[in-house]
């Protein structure tokens, strides 16, 4: 079983802010929205319909790219995926911008996609919105796709969740999409994020009656 999140997707990459840690300082930069040093991971309980289970996020390792001229250090995240399972084929490329978290594409031993979108503005306003490109990963081809384009707001700049790794007082950002493309009815997507740390939680809920759907919640983390 894989277990794909990000923005957006998500990375994602989707998808998808700065927060004050209530137990004890963990950011390492607060002019980063999340630290994309070699080595950094973060575990988290996540609930998809069952019992919870574990999940493990990361950076592996530097990938240099160019785009449209531009070099750029990038780092390779691998989407949170169970632990004891192998990791999946494939990174999203994230980069930290002047203004925010940009999704540079994704690598693999197979193939490589590159662009450049805004995943997630930081610093930024309440009920600011901008569109993000989002790709996919074909496990079956082992190929890239361009998947869709979501409208990623920052919804909260003050919520405070509860997860097993302490509570975190957090701007949200958040977007609608449908869960499949075989089911009629949308989700609204929320991600916490904690500057220089990352993402602590996300959780999906119905755009009906906004019961909660998934949930994500942070664990454990090591962070430089």
């Amino acid at each position: 079983m894989r277990v794909q999140f990000h923005l957006l997707i998500v990375p994602f990459f989707l998808f998808f802010v700065h927060c004050d840690h209530a137990v004890e300082p963990t950011a390492s930069s607060s002019s980063e929205l999340m630290s994309l040093r070699v080595g950094n991971y973060w575990r988290y309980q996540a609930w998809f319909f069952i019992e919870p289970f574990t999940v493990k996020a990361e950076i592996t390792r530097k990938v240099s790219v160019n785009i449209a001229g531009v070099n750029y250090d990038a780092a390779a995240y691998l989407i949170p995926y169970p632990v004891n399972t192998e990791p999946p084929p494939f990174a999203w490329l994230y980069w930290n911008g002047p203004d925010g978290l940009y999704w540079l594409g994704g690598v693999s031993p197979t193939d490589t996609l590159l662009y450049k979108t805004l995943l997630f503005k930081y610093p930024a306003e309440m009920g600011e919105s901008w569109r993000v490109i989002r790709i996919n990963y074909d496990d079956y081809a082992e190929k890239f796709y361009f998947y869709d384009t979501l409208t990623v707001s920052l919804v909260s700049k003050n919520e405070t969740i509860e997860t097993p790794a302490g509570k975190f007082k957090c701007h949200v950002y958040s977007y609608r999409k449908k869960p499949a493309d075989d089911v009629f009815v949308k989700w609204d997507y929320y991600h916490y994020y904690i500057p220089g740390l990352g993402r602590v939680a996300y959780i999906t809920r119905s755009s009906d009656d906004q019961s909660i759907r998934d949930r994500v919640l942070l664990s454990d983390y090591k962070v430089r």
